[in-house]
């Protein structure tokens, strides 16, 4: 039996504003927890032709709690940015810049938690479906004089379920 199979990735570039020199970066990598709401989404949007699920939305918190799958929001928002998506070779790609006077205007700021909001989201927090959660391990604290960029990617794969294997799932997505 055939299935969709997603692997998910965080990648976040951290640099001092405007200087674009590799050296000078600090590469973040992470897994991410795709959310029921994630799941749900990617079906709808794979199975209506043309469905719009509208602006994608970068959020941004402070709470330290473990994602689960069935989160619908991150615990302790403070900002949100509307960021690019595109698709190409079965990579689903979000990407955005926050810069150095976004997130914060006078002191830095720690970020624990991000999260990727798609479908009905706006500017205000928690607004849309959560997709995708992540949690910054170490946190990391971004000073004034840094941006960062983030660059949220989803592989689409055809999976095949063997139905005699013992705890395969015959439906839904998998998730690897």
């Amino acid at each position: 039996m055939k299935g969709l199979g997603i692997k998910g990735n965080v990648l976040v570039k951290v640099r001092e504003k405007r200087v674009e020199v590799p050296s000078l970066e600090t590469i973040l990598n992470f897994d991410n927890t795709l959310v029921q709401g994630g799941l749900e989404l990617f079906g709808k949007i794979l199975g209506t032709p043309g469905y719009d699920a509208g602006t994608v939305y970068l959020e941004l918190g402070k709470s330290d709690i473990a994602p689960n799958i069935s989160d619908v929001a991150l615990y302790a928002p403070y900002f949100r940015k509307a960021i690019g998506v595109s698709y190409q070779s079965n990579v689903l790609q979000f990407s955005g810049r926050v810069l150095n006077w976004e997130a914060l205007l006078t002191a830095p700021d720690e970020i624990k938690e991000m999260g990727l909001f798609w479908d009905g989201g706006s500017l205000s927090l928690g607004s849309g479906t959560m997709i995708a959660r992540v949690l910054f391990r170490p946190s990391f604290t971004k000073t004034v004089a840094e941006e960062i960029d983030v660059y949220w990617s989803y592989r689409m794969m055809e999976t095949f379920i063997d139905l005699a294997e013992p705890g395969s799932v015959p439906v839904g997505p998998t998730i690897c």
